[in-house]
C-alpha cells in the first residue's frame, strides 16, 4: 500500500502530476473494504456549495488549458500556483458551505445554485507587514473561526436528523420513496429541513424523540460531578430553542473538549496555513482580558495573498470561460470586484459582517496596485481607474501567433 515511488525526472502531464502529488500526500491508498471491520467503499459525494464547486473546476480547467500545455509556465513556476489555486478553490468551498448551512438552519432548505454567496473575509495584501491591515483581517478571521464552531453545531443536528429519519421515524419503512443522499443530498437536506423547521408531519416526533433523549443523558450523568456546561444546555428546556438544537450543541461541545475540531484542521489545512503559497497567516497573540489562572494565549489568522496567488488569480481572469478561453480585458476595479463575487475577498471594501475605516481600506488598495505593479501584473497610462489595465506575464502559446502576426502587420 505504500511501496510505489514517484521518480521527479519522469515526464507526466499536469492531470497525471496532479494526482501524484495528492497521492504522496495521503501516504497510502484507502483500504478496500474485504470483511467484517473494515471500512466501506468510499462514496461518491458532491458538494452542497455547488456553485463554488463549479467555479473552482473551471477556474482550473481555464488556467491549465490556457497556460499548462507546451511549457507555457515554467514547472517551478507554474506548481506554486497551482497550490494556490487549490487553496483559493477548497477555502470558497468550505466558507460557501458555512453560509448555505446558515441558511439551512434558518430556512429549512439549501439556497439555489444561482443564489450561493461565498463567505466574506477581509484580506490583507501587505502579507501582516501593516500591523493595522493585519488586525483587521484577523478579526475577520476570528469571526470565520467563530462561524466554524457554529458549523459544527449544525452538522451534528443534521446527523441527528438523519439518525431519526433513518431509524426511528415512520420514514424509515419508506426508504425507496426518500430522496438520495448521494452523490448529491440537496433533496435529503431539505427533507431534514422540513423535520427542522416544524413543517413536516413527523416533526413533533423528532423534537420529542431528541428531548426524551437529551433526559437520558441528564440522568445518566453524575450528579456529584462540578457545573458542567453541556448539562446546562441539555437541562435547559426553557429558551426557546428546539431541543435537537440543544443536544446538538451538548454533543459538540463534548466531542470538541476530547479532540481538536477536525473542522478547524480541515479549514486551516485548505488555506494552507503559513505556508509559503497559503492564504492565512498565523500568530500568537494574548487575550487583553485578565484571568484568574494567568494570561491565555490563542492563534490569530488573518487572511493573505500570497504573489502565487495574485499571479494565479490574473493570469486565471484574464482568459474568458468557453471555447477557446480567448482573452479579456481586465481593469484593477473589476478585478477587485471579481475577488468580492467570486471568492468573497473584500480589499477595498468592508466586509457586510464588520466594520473598517475607509482610510484603512484604501491604504490595502494601493498595497494591492504596488504589488501588482512590482509583479509586472497592472500597466496604467494615467490615473483613471478604469485606465489601469491587468496583464499577463506569461503568454499562451494559442496567442504567441496573434502577436506575430499584428506585429508584422
Amino acid at each position: 500500500m505504500r511501496s510505489d515511488k514517484f521518480s521527479e525526472d519522469t515526464t507526466v502531464g499536469l492531470d497525471q502530476l496532479l494526482t501524484v502529488r495528492m497521492a504522496q500526500l495521503c501516504g497510502e491508498a484507502p483500504s478496500k473494504a474485504v470483511g467484517k471491520g473494515q471500512p466501506g467503499p468510499i462514496p461518491n459525494q458532491r458538494p452542497i456549495a455547488s456553485k463554488a464547486a463549479a467555479q473552482f473546476r473551471k477556474d482550473l480547467l481555464v488556467f491549465f488549458e490556457s497556460y499548462g500545455r507546451d511549457g507555457t509556465i515554467p514547472r517551478l513556476s507554474l506548481l506554486p500556483m497551482l497550490e494556490s489555486a487549490i487553496a483559493v478553490g477548497l477555502s470558497t468551498i468550505i466558507l460557501s458551505t458555512v453560509r448555505i448551512l446558515e441558511h439551512w438552519l434558518t430556512e429549512g432548505e439549501v439556497p439555489e445554485q444561482n443564489e450561493q454567496q461565498p463567505w466574506e473575509r477581509f484580506v490583507d495584501c501587505s502579507g501582516s507587514a501593516d500591523p493595522q491591515l493585519r488586525d483587521a483581517s484577523e478579526q475577520s478571521g476570528d469571526l470565520a473561526r467563530r462561524q466554524l464552531q457554529r458549523l459544527s453545531t449544525i452538522l451534528m443536528y443534521l446527523r441527528l436528523l438523519d439518525f431519526f429519519v433513518s431509524t426511528e421515524s415512520d420514514l424509515a419503512s419508506q426508504k425507496n420513496g426518500l430522496p438520495p443522499k448521494e452523490p448529491d443530498a440537496t433533496e435529503w437536506l431539505n427533507l431534514l429541513g422540513s423535520l427542522a423547521r416544524g413543517a413536516h408531519d413527523e416533526s413533533r416526533d423528532a423534537e420529542k424523540f431528541f428531548r426524551n433523549s437529551a433526559r437520558k443523558l441528564v440522568q445518566a450523568s453524575d450528579p456529584e460531578q462540578p457545573t458542567d456546561l453541556r448539562l446546562d444546555i441539555l437541562q435547559n428546556e426553557t429558551d426557546g430553542r428546539k431541543h435537537g438544537v440543544r443536544l446538538a450543541e451538548a454533543l459538540t461541545l463534548a466531542l470538541e473538549q476530547s479532540s481538536k475540531s477536525r473542522i478547524q484542521e480541515s479549514f486551516h489545512a485548505a488555506l494552507m496555513t503559513d505556508e509559503p503559497h497559503g492564504l492565512a497567516r498565523r500568530r500568537r497573540i494574548t487575550l487583553r482580558k485578565a484571568l484568574p489562572s494567568g494570561r491565555k494565549t490563542m492563534d490569530a489568522i488573518s487572511f493573505v495573498l500570497s504573489n502565487t496567488a495574485l499571479e494565479y488569480l490574473v493570469h486565471r481572469h484574464l482568459r474568458r470561460d468557453g471555447k477557446g478561453n480567448k482573452p479579456k480585458d481586465l481593469s484593477f476595479p473589476e478585478f477587485l470586484q471579481l475577488l468580492r463575487e467570486r471568492y468573497g475577498f473584500y480589499i477595498d471594501q468592508p466586509p457586510p459582517n464588520m466594520a473598517v475605516p475607509n482610510e484603512l481600506l484604501q491604504r490595502n488598495r494601493r498595497v494591492l496596485e504596488r504589488r501588482l505593479r512590482d509583479l509586472g501584473l497592472l500597466v496604467g497610462v494615467n490615473d483613471a481607474e478604469r485606465m489601469k489595465k491587468l496583464r499577463t506575464r506569461y503568454i499562451p502559446n494559442d496567442d504567441m501567433g496573434e502577436s506575430q502576426e499584428a506585429v508584422a502587420i
